[in-house]
This record gives structure tokens, C-alpha cells and sequence, in this order.
């Protein structure tokens, strides 16, 4: 494949065919002794108008350059595209290494919750159930019985609250995978 160097030396070969004066040569003057990305050189050449007068080897020459310089557009265009999906998966896998290493931190505070309240639940195990039909049966042991439950209870609405922050983070990561590949999807047919 040919570089924009190569382009350029073919340009002032043929550049020798056209009159100083004419548009034509100032334009292969400019794309010839200015950097220009390649895209910038096809726009420039592009215009050049008449080259359907031209004789037929500076035409041949011509439209040669033209189509090489459109497959290092494309060529560089494959590249970004490749560099830019590279960066796209890097980014999720940083992305799910860190959703990862929370739920495992998650997952061991989880635990040294559950280690620490053993005593508590074992309490709970222990202590005699009692069914309540109606409000004049109820004495002051019974009360507090059931204090100590409600208040047991609530530790179970924390982790509650930990599954349901884990099933919102879920959420929230299958979101971002689907708006990733949404986007590689476009950039893949566009």
C-alpha cells in the first residue's frame, strides 16, 4: 500500500504536465509541500475540475493517486475504528474488573455481618415462639420478646437492602455492556 509520501512524489511527477499559472498546478503545489492528513489531500485534489481534458497516461496517473489515496483513508479509518473499540473493551473490562472487586468487598462485609450477629441469631433460635390471637393475652415478657425480634428484623431489612443495591448495580452494569455494544454495533456499520 502506498503512503502519503508516495502520493506526493507521483503528484510532482505529474504536477510537470500543467501550466504554473492554471489551478491545477496550484492545487498538486499545495497538497505536494504542505502536510496534509490524507483525507485533507483528497478533499484538495477533489478540486481540481476537467480531468477528463487531460492526455490519457496523466488521467490514468491521476485517478490512480485518487483511488490509493481513498484505501489509506480507508485503511486509516479501519485503524481508529480498531484503536477506538480496543479502548471500548479495555474500558469495560476496567469497568467490570471494578464492579467485581466491589460486590467480592460486598460480599465479605456481608459475611462479617452475618459471623457477627451468630450470637444474636442463635438467641433468636432459642427463645420460645409465641403466637398472639388476640391484645388481652399479651403480658410485658411477650412485649419485649417481640421487641427483640423486630429489632433482629431490621438487620435482615440491611441486608435486604445490600441485595437489592447488588440487583440495582446489575442492572446499571447490563445497561452499560448494552450501550457499549450499541455503540460498537453503529461504529461496526456505519
Amino acid at each position: 500500500m502506498n503512503s502519503t509520501s508516495d502520493i506526493k512524489r507521483r503528484l510532482a511527477k505529474i504536477q510537470g504536465n500543467f501550466n504554473p499559472e492554471k489551478n491545477t498546478y496550484k492545487v498538486i503545489d499545495h497538497v505536494v509541500n504542505t502536510k496534509l492528513s490524507s483525507f485533507e489531500m483528497l478533499m484538495e485534489l477533489s478540486k481540481i475540475r476537467g480531468v477528463s481534458k487531460y492526455p490519457n497516461d496523466v488521467k490514468r496517473e491521476y485517478i490512480s493517486i485518487v483511488n490509493d489515496l481513498k484505501e489509506i483513508i480507508v485503511a486509516e479509518r479501519k485503524a481508529e475504528h480498531k484503536r477506538k473499540q480496543e479502548e471500548s473493551t479495555r474500558q469495560l473490562k476496567d469497568l467490570i474488573d471494578r464492579l467485581e472487586r466491589r460486590k467480592d468487598l460486598q460480599t465479605e462485609k456481608l459475611k462479617s455481618v452475618v459471623t457477627e450477629d451468630d450470637s444474636s441469631v442463635e438467641v433468636l433460635e432459642e427463645s420460645p415462639k409465641i403466637e398472639l390471637y388476640n391484645k388481652e393475652d399479651l403480658d410485658s415478657d411477650a412485649i419485649q420478646i417481640n421487641s427483640k425480634v423486630v429489632e433482629d428484623d431490621s438487620d435482615d431489612s440491611d441486608i435486604e437492602d445490600t441485595d437489592s443495591k447488588s440487583k440495582i448495580n446489575l442492572f446499571l452494569l447490563i445497561g452499560l455492556i448494552t450501550i457499549i455494544v450499541i455503540n460498537v454495533l453503529i461504529l461496526l456499520f456505519y
